[in-house]
This record gives structure tokens, C-alpha cells and sequence, in this order.
């Protein structure tokens, strides 16, 4: 039955009986693996070159919440892009719009990094990082690339070790914010005293854009590190697939 099955297996999965339990979670397991990694091979097949950030992510985060309906979010995406809009004077010089747009995430929607468990899969998932306004610093970074796109805003993503940040790119002007920390502007000294205290020697090229392609393999490497450490093997493996399928040679 595959994906039809998801309803009736979804309402018994808190059973009484711990073996049956057990063997509806194990068969809700194998078919959403099947299902991720099928969804993941179209999506590759359809996007050749530049993959589409947002069905991306919404694909990863179906894989832990399968009965929600993922348009919801992308609806939500809209409206923060519209009610953005308002906030923003686009003459205005860029860091002023980069303060500005930081401001309506952090003050105004409640958007944090602060207080979180990195383990927790529910700050990977794009659903629930939009539900509960808290998530990693990739998570969070791809909420304001995706509401930004919305409105033509030239922003990439910047995936320094161990931290990602954003960097808007007006003309010859680069402006780079960190939206787990409330969209605070970044100086580049800000960011070499980072990568030195995290143990790195500072390259410039840590500080380069990014692909979707790279910001979803390092999303789903995020979620392989929670599985890993909730020892949930069969979900480790399921996502090192999907890896190798973001990968393929078409």
C-alpha cells in the first residue's frame, strides 16, 4: 500500500501491546525511507543544475512529520515575505535593510538560536523551525534565504565551519548577518574571531557562497549527526542514501 498505509500505521503507533508497537513503527519506518529516497531521486532528476531550495527542504522535513501538509508552510513563507514587504524601503542604504530585515525575524516573528538542543530533530526540520520560531543556524539561515528570495533580494548562504550565516549582495556592497543570532550584521573581524576560536586558520574561502545542492547534503549531514546520537541507525542510512542521490551523476 505504501503511502496509503501512513494514516492506519500513524494510529497505532502509540499501541499498548510493545510488540505490535514495535512492528507498526518498524513498517512506518521502511515505507516513509522509501518514499524520501523516491521524492529525492524525482527531485534530483527534475533539477539537473541549480536545485530548488524550498522543495528541498520541504522534502527532508516531510520525511519527519509525513502526514503534514508541507504547502501550509510555504503559504506561511508568503506571508512573512508579504508582511516583510511593508517593513522595508528598498532605497534605503543596504545595511539599514539588512538591520531592518534581522529586526522583523528577531523582534517582530520571534525568530531565535537561543536555548537550544542541537539534537533535537525538531531545529532540522523546516516545518517546525517555522511552527516554534527556534532552530540551528542553517535552519534559520534558509528561512530568511527563502522569505528574501520572495522579494528579490540578492542573499546567498555562507557555510563557514561549524556556523552558517547569510550574506546580502548589493552590487559591490556585501553585508554578512547571522540569523541565529537575530540577524546580527557581521564584520569580516567578527567572523575570523569566530572561525580562530572554533580552532580554525581563517581562509577567505570560508566565507564563499554556498549551492541549495550544498545547503540541503548539509542539512540532512545535520540530521545524520541527531540520528547518530539517538541511535536510530535505519534513519542514518536512510539519509546517507539520499546523500548519494543528491550526488548522482545524471
Amino acid at each position: 500500500m505504501g503511502e496509503l498505509a501512513l494514516p492506519l500505521l500513524e494510529s497505532h503507533l502509540q499501541a499498548n501491546e510493545p510488540v505490535l508497537q514495535e512492528r507498526v513503527k518498524e513498517a512506518y519506518k521502511v515505507i516513509t525511507s522509501a518514499i524520501l529516497k523516491e521524492q529525492i531521486r524525482a527531485y534530483r532528476e527534475k533539477y539537473k543544475e541549480e536545485m530548488n531550495l524550498e522543495e528541498g527542504v520541504l522534502l527532508i522535513a516531510k520525511y519527519g512529520y509525513p502526514q503534514i501538509d508541507m504547502r501550509t508552510f510555504s503559504d506561511l513563507l508568503n506571508f512573512f515575505a508579504s508582511e516583510l514587504q511593508g517593513r522595508l524601503d528598498f532605497a534605503d542604504p543596504p545595511e539599514e535593510i539588512a538591520i531592518k530585515v534581522g529586526k522583523y525575524f528577531s523582534e517582530e516573528k520571534g525568530f531565535s538560536g537561543s536555548e537550544i538542543d542541537y539534537y533535537d530533530g525538531d531545529y532540522h526540520y523546516i516545518n517546525k523551525v517555522i511552527e516554534t520560531k527556534k532552530g540551528v543556524p542553517i535552519s534559520l539561515s534558509v528561512i530568511y534565504l527563502l522569505v528574501l528570495k520572495r522579494l528579490n533580494l540578492p542573499v546567498k548562504g555562507i557555510g563557514m565551519p561549524g556556523h552558517f550565516i547569510i550574506r546580502y549582495e548589493f552590487g559591490s556592497k556585501h553585508i554578512l548577518a547571522d540569523p541565529f543570532h537575530a540577524g546580527k550584521i557581521l564584520s569580516l573581524e567578527d567572523c575570523k574571531n569566530y572561525l580562530v576560536r572554533m580552532g580554525y586558520t581563517f581562509s577567505s574561502e570560508y566565507l564563499d557562497p554556498v549551492s541549495n545542492k550544498q545547503i540541503l547534503e548539509r542539512m540532512i549531514r545535520n540530521l545524520i549527526l541527531v540520528f547518530e546520537k539517538q541511535n536510530q541507525p535505519a534513519n542514518v542510512q536512510t539519509f546517507l542514501q539520499c546523500i548519494d542521490i543528491l550526488n548522482m551523476n545524471l
